[in-house]
């Protein structure tokens, strides 16, 4: 069965990431130099998660380096969407560091970090949620 195929073996790889940021007053990001390290156990699979680590944010200023790591612990596999919840739980913490070192809300670090093609949708969806979930 699936359940029993992800207790044995299926999971998503380990991840380690580096980064230094340098952001302007507003939060937007001037560099992004990142290096991250995925542990792919003793064989490799696709290393994929660099493809999903832009999302919907102006990424020409990034610097993005990443690693696949063989080790000596058995392989993992994914079930589905390969990569993506290392790749943007990577650029989501970065969101989280900056909005915290600088104080700001983090929605608004996030918008301001958008870029052009993806902010006027997902700026709308944010407003309508924020507004049923009171944001403030």
């Amino acid at each position: 069965s699936l359940e029993s195929n992800m207790q044995y073996q299926g999971k998503r790889c380990a991840t380690r990431q580096e980064y230094e940021v340098a952001i302007d007053n507003e939060g937007v990001i001037q560099s992004l130099d990142s290096k991250h390290w995925g542990n792919a156990g003793c064989n490799f699979n696709e290393p994929i998660a660099w493809v999903t680590v832009h999302h919907c944010y102006a990424s020409d200023t990034w610097t993005l380096n990443g690693f696949e790591v063989r080790t000596d612990i058995p392989s993992n596999t994914y079930c589905r969407a390969p990569g993506s919840t290392e790749g943007l739980a990577m650029i989501e913490n970065i969101m989280e560091h900056i909005a915290a070192a600088t104080k700001k809300d983090p929605v608004q670090v996030r918008l301001a970090n958008m870029n052009d093609v993806d902010k006027p949708p997902l700026e709308a969806m944010i407003k309508d949620l924020s507004k049923s979930a009171d944001y403030e």
